[in-house]
């Protein structure tokens, strides 16, 4: 009878037990078995032991999740678990959760972000998109058509007008049938990208506005605030209001809480499946394709979880209900519909795992506004080991370096990445990007580096030096700007000027983003004809006889309008006044000129930490 009291009391306990737990209950057991077996006390031994082991199994935090029908991973934290967002997102990929590309969390029912929402009906919806789809059998185009604001009362009413309201349906399945079955008809609205949070300021824990994530460091080093990258947007959906198939700026995370409404259905591939989805939607859109390499970044392809299967692409679906969280997860392509009138809050994340995934994001670079973050701060600051190696193979043309990490969960990303190099170019390795001890005086002007305008006028005050003098000459020459000067007068005309000097640790982590301006230079006709004469030792005949044919034309040799010298009295910078647009015949004085940027913006607010992590137009 004893026995049977203990088995069963294994049984019921072994199930919930750690492995080791239940290995030391059985030792126990045998231990009682062999040497008070016969003992008085053995009844009240074994009362003791499996009280110990209830009480034990009482304080050990439960993470119990369980898989969707969809294939999705779904967590039911608890409200101790739930208060560490960044160790619980670990404790997830820790399970396997980012091998399906998103997951869902329900939060434990004392957690509230928001007591009423009575109160949001005077909300502006500033840029509302109707949304029109076209294509066919699986296939689409996603279009948005930005509409005049609105307020939420407003939007809800249409949401629930017989124009827009979904239509009646049994289950989910049903509705998502129609919903693909009907995709190009009717065009909804869609409250997407606002501004904003809803969550209420005392929520400390999963405050979508405020996560304490290693993305939130530019915010607390530089004062940097990305909006729906490190802070909120609202998200106010209706029936067949979609969002196409993409990853996240960067490949970062994402954390999405539906507030309120309808669910919101939720498509995923595996990370390792994202070259899939690539290769096929280039197949598929070959003209967006051939516009830009990365147009999956556009949020306008739509594709059937049919089409994707066909092409042996395994689709994972979970459905997000009112109160219920979705995580994506670095480089994980996701898609998906509103099934109502719901709301939603939405913001980017980052932890040290995707610092592997933001070096390889893909960039598209026909969108001005498309998020790009350097990546050399994370580098730096969480991965140091690598910060000298990562350094010298970004600023130079080595081949690109790679890290055998969990990009793609096959390893576990406590493990560190690995740095490894590609062995089909033989004797590869990291180079230096400075050559030579000239260059290395200047090597502060790299677009990597923080903007030193001092140093950028020794640089101009050297090219000046050069044959041609002028800086946009100097590009159509071969040897410019140092063309008839040998290595030793270079070396000490760069020797002359002041350059302040610059450590390499203070290189290239000043700035977030890096936009290479692109100039379209028509020059006079002179001008041409002087580039052409002036090369260099490689030049063809027929250039020399333009050569001395152009000695024979005096009129070249005038100090005409166009051929003026003139320099920036403020940066240095020396340009034949035709080279440079300046407009009119009056020769300018050039005592007084200044460029068009160091007139438009103060000289001291060029390499201000505002232009170093963004895009200033004033600096275009």
């Amino acid at each position: 009878m004893q026995d049977l009291v203990w088995d069963s009391s294994i049984t019921i306990l072994a199930p919930d037990l750690f492995p080791l737990q239940r290995l030391l209950l059985h030792r126990l057991d045998e231990f009682l078995h062999s040497c008070l077996y016969a003992c008085a006390y053995y009844d009240v031994i074994l009362s003791v032991v499996l009280l110990f082991a209830k009480i034990r199994l009482s304080c050990r935090p439960k993470m119990s999740w369980r898989m969707e029908p969809g294939g999705v991973m779904c967590f039911s934290p608890t409200m101790e678990q739930f208060r560490d967002f960044s160790a619980f997102v670990a404790y997830m990929e820790d399970q396997g959760a980012h091998k399906f590309g998103i997951a869902k969390v329900i939060p434990p029912k004392e957690w509230c972000p928001r007591r009423s929402y009575a109160d949001i009906g005077s909300v502006v919806i500033s840029t509302p998109v109707s949304q029109f789809v076209s294509g066919q059998q699986g296939i689409y185009q996603l279009y948005n058509i930005q509409k005049k604001a609105l307020t939420y009362n407003e939007f809800a009413a249409k949401a629930n007008s017989d124009q827009y309201k979904p239509p009646k349906y049994s289950n989910l399945e049903e509705l998502e049938r129609k919903y693909w079955k009907n995709v190009t008809f009717n065009q909804p609205l869609y409250g997407a990208d606002i501004q904003g949070t809803l969550t209420e300021p005392s929520v400390k824990e999963w405050n979508i506005n405020r996560l304490a994530t290693i993305l939130d460091g530019m915010v607390d080093e530089y004062g940097v605030a990305i909006p729906g990258v490190n802070t909120a947007y609202l998200y106010f959906g209706m029936w067949k209001t979609s969002f196409a198939w993409h990853t996240e700026d960067m490949d970062l995370y994402s954390i999405n809480y539906l507030h309120f409404g309808a669910p919101k259905l939720w498509y995923s591939l595996s990370p390792e499946h994202g070259p899939k989805l690539e290769r096929l939607a280039k197949g598929l859109f070959p003209e967006c394709a051939d516009e830009c390499a990365s147009f999956l970044r556009h949020k306008m392809s739509i594709l059937s979880p049919s089409v994707l299967r066909q092409n042996s692409i395994q689709v994972n679906k979970v459905t997000q209900e009112e109160g219920q969280f979705i995580i994506t997860f670095p480089y994980g392509y996701h898609s998906g519909f509103n099934a109502g009138l719901n709301c939603a809050e939405s913001t980017n994340f980052a932890s040290v795992r995707w610092i592997d995934f933001g070096k390889r994001a893909t960039q598209c670079k026909c969108q001005p506004d498309n998020v790009r973050i350097n990546m050399d701060y994370f580098v730096e600051k969480y991965q140091p080991e690598q910060w000298r190696a990562y350094y010298r193979q970004k600023y130079s043309e080595s081949p690109a370096l790679q890290t055998e990490d969990s990009l793609l969960g096959r390893k576990r990303a406590s493990q560190g990445p690995v740095l490894s190099f590609s062995t089909s170019v033989k004797r590869q390795r990291i180079a230096d990007p400075v050559k030579n001890d000239w260059t290395e005086r200047f090597s502060g002007l790299w677009h990597s580096q923080p903007r030193n305008f001092a140093l950028e006028r020794a640089f101009n005050q050297l090219a000046s030096r050069g044959t041609t003098r002028c800086c946009i000459c100097s590009i159509f020459d071969v040897h410019s700007p140092y063309r008839g000067m040998d290595s030793a007068q270079i070396r000490t005309a760069s020797q002359g000027l002041q350059i302040s000097e610059h450590s390499e640790r203070s290189r290239g982590v000043r700035s977030l983003k890096v936009v290479v301006q692109r100039a379209l230079i028509e020059l006079p006709s002179s001008l041409r004809r002087r580039c052409s004469v002036e090369g260099g030792e490689g030049e063809t005949r027929g250039r020399r006889r333009s050569r001395r044919a152009m000695k024979r034309e005096p009129s070249l040799e005038q100090d005409d309008a166009d051929s003026q010298l003139i320099t920036c009295q403020s940066c240095d910078i020396t340009v034949h006044r035709g080279c440079y647009g300046v407009t009119g015949d009056a020769p300018l004085p050039t005592q007084d000129w200044q460029c068009t940027r160091c007139s438009e913006k103060a000289v001291n607010a060029v390499g201000s930490s505002l232009c170093d992590w963004f895009c200033c137009n004033q600096c275009l």
